[in-house]
Order: structure tokens, then C-alpha cells, then sequence
């Protein structure tokens, strides 16, 4: 190619198809539909890290420092009851109307299809269940392995 229309030629056209390349990335920023990867979408923003307690503070994991802020989004555990040795408590996990809603969007983002709307919601609810879990399977089918696991851990 080079010898039949010049190196000028070639150079100007790669220029120009860069300058059409950026200028599109700049318009779809702009409107906010910049298509990122799985892993970038679901990385937490580095300035708003989780406090060093609530780091700590599980005593099943360690959690990570570039896992998003966020709550339980109405999933706790309440006690049942105690064992008769008085040494042992039985749990179990309750959830209230912010986790029913938050079920209530996951199905209608599953009927969708799409699985980048779910990152979404993943961002917006970064520790719901149901939700981790799909997009863990997600992750698996885009044979991102690391981040499937991390999505479990988490």
C-alpha cells in the first residue's frame, strides 16, 4: 500500500481514522456511554476507599482495599436463639424493604438480558448478593477468573 499511494498518504489516512477514533470516545463521554470493561467498571473509585474498620471488621474474610463503599443494602443477621451451653448463638439472616426492592430491580435487569446493565446495578448496590453472584458468572464466561473470585469474596 505504502508503495502505490506513498508514506504521506498512509500516514495522513491513520491520523485522520485516530482523530475520528477520539472524537467519537469525547461525544460518547460526553453523553455518558462510554463503554468500559467489567473490570474497570466494577473497580471502586481509589479516592473513596473502605475505612481501615470496616476492613477488619468481619472476621469470615479480609476485605480489600479497592472494594467500593457501600452498605449491606438491608441484609443483616439477627439472633434466634442461644445454645443451652450459653457459649453458642444461632443466626439468621433477615432482610427488609430496601434488599426487596433492590431483588424486585435485580429480576427486571435479569429479564433484560443484558449483563452490562447488571454491572450497573452492581455498582449502584455493590453488595447484593444475588447480584455479585451473577456477575460473577459473568465474569467466568468472559474468562476473567480473578474477578469472578474477587465478585464471590466480596
Amino acid at each position: 500500500m505504502r508503495a502505490l499511494f506513498g508514506k504521506e498518504a498512509i500516514e495522513s489516512a491513520r491520523q485522520e481514522e485516530q482523530a475520528e477514533q477520539e472524537a467519537e470516545l469525547r461525544r460518547q463521554r460526553a453523553q455518558g456511554r462510554v463503554h468500559i470493561g467489567l473490570e474497570q467498571a466494577l473497580r471502586g473509585d481509589p479516592r473513596r476507599k473502605l475505612p481501615e474498620i470496616s476492613l477488619r471488621r468481619n472476621i469470615f474474610i479480609q476485605g480489600k482495599d479497592n472494594w467500593p463503599m457501600g452498605s449491606a443494602g438491608g441484609l443483616t443477621m439477627k439472633p434466634v436463639r442461644e445454645g443451652a451451653d450459653g457459649l453458642t448463638t444461632e443466626f439468621a439472616f433477615h432482610h427488609d424493604a430496601t434488599y426487596d426492592r433492590s431483588q424486585i430491580i435485580f429480576f427486571q435487569v435479569v429479564g433484560m438480558g443484558d449483563p452490562m446493565m447488571m454491572v450497573s446495578l452492581l455498582q449502584e448496590t455493590p453488595y447484593h448478593i444475588t447480584t455479585l453472584l451473577q456477575v460473577s458468572k459473568v465474569a467466568t464466561q468472559d474468562q476473567n477468573a480473578s474477578l469472578a473470585a474477587e465478585l464471590i469474596e466480596r
